[in-house]
């Protein structure tokens, strides 16, 4: 064989070999990114339904979306509540992480929840207070009617 055939056949197995490679791998990040999306609407869905299902006063949910962060809960969502003010630091958020649905309930809890003989406490976080004193309290009777507003897209 002459070295010209010998170089056709190696390029053409090198190209067969990397195409294979290349699809092996856009395969992988399709499946990782299904995953991660069924994860964030996961979240999503479940902790609005949690809020509208235990909270009275909940007029508005909307999603902002979900970014990448550094460390084990990497993948967060956020909403904002009645369209309270988000501040540039993400003041007036709920944060979750994407698969941390188990958490949703006591988190959620913690963020609406203020003691009453802390109100007047200037420590305590003011979206919470302020909520509070718009009528947004746990009840078994929930928000039936509150619109919620889905995104699933990345934040940049």
């Amino acid at each position: 064989m002459s070295k010209m055939k010998i170089k056709a056949i190696s390029l053409v197995v090198i190209v067969v070999i990397l195409g294979i490679g290349g699809k092996l791998y856009m395969d992988e990040q399709e499946k990782i990114r299904e995953e991660r999306n069924m994860a964030i609407k996961n979240v999503q869905v479940e902790a609005s339904k949690y809020i509208i299902e235990n909270y009275v006063g909940i007029k508005k949910i909307e999603w902002h979306g979900w970014s990448v962060s550094k460390g084990p809960l990497s993948i967060l969502t956020s909403m904002t509540v009645n369209d309270y003010p988000m501040g540039e630091d993400g003041d007036g958020l709920f944060s979750y992480s994407a698969g941390g649905e188990k958490y949703i309930k006591k988190y959620t809890d913690i963020r609406f929840e203020v003691s009453p003989e802390w109100e007047n406490d200037m420590s305590q976080e003011e979206m919470a207070k302020t909520l509070r004193k718009a009528g947004i309290r746990k009840s078994k009777e929930g928000s039936s009617n509150t619109e919620i507003i889905y995104n699933w897209e990345e934040r940049k």
